[in-house]
């Protein structure tokens, strides 16, 4: 659950392919839908302007900031990472590093989740991949509320 989010189109896309083809859940928006958006586990800032950079809010959030030139008073919340072509490998090292989800057999009450299976009350149901990372994303972010277009974004079936 990685949204990332950027003033570059292109650069925006590349990062988020190169995420996307490692099978992670991310989706990607222009960085100006940054207050409308709910915030997954992990958000990443691709080379915000300044006045965008005082917009962000320590929220329950992983926030990475990819940009050179980091101002010296940055926030301690904030993961700043060199902007640059080694993004994508940063922004998997950060979340393998800062996930604790995913990891072998889970448990939420009457529903369990390992790797591709899914049992609920103790009885497997098939969920097709899109469908059990939609509920991977409810699950994994029990206090925030998305709205259906955010869920709909992360796996690009919009409508």
């Amino acid at each position: 659950m990685i949204l990332i989010l950027g003033n570059n189109e292109y650069i925006r896309h590349d990062i988020w392919l190169s995420v996307f083809m490692k099978k992670y859940i991310v989706t990607e928006f222009p960085i100006e839908e940054m207050e409308c958006i709910t915030k997954p586990f992990m958000t990443v800032y691709l080379n915000p302007t300044t006045e965008q950079l005082q917009k962000i809010k320590n929220e329950d959030t992983i926030c990475v900031v990819a940009k050179n030139n980091m101002p010296s008073n940055t926030p301690a919340w904030m993961k700043v990472i060199p902007f640059g072509n080694s993004v994508a490998k940063d922004l998997m090292r950060i979340y393998n590093e800062s996930c604790t989800f995913g990891k072998g057999r889970e448990i939420f009450g009457v529903i369990g989740i390992e790797g591709k299976k899914f049992t609920y009350g103790g009885a497997y149901i098939h969920m097709t991949p899109n469908q059990l990372n939609a509920i991977k994303i409810l699950i994994y972010n029990p206090n925030k509320k998305f709205t259906l277009y955010d869920i709909s974004s992360y796996f690009k079936f919009n409508g």
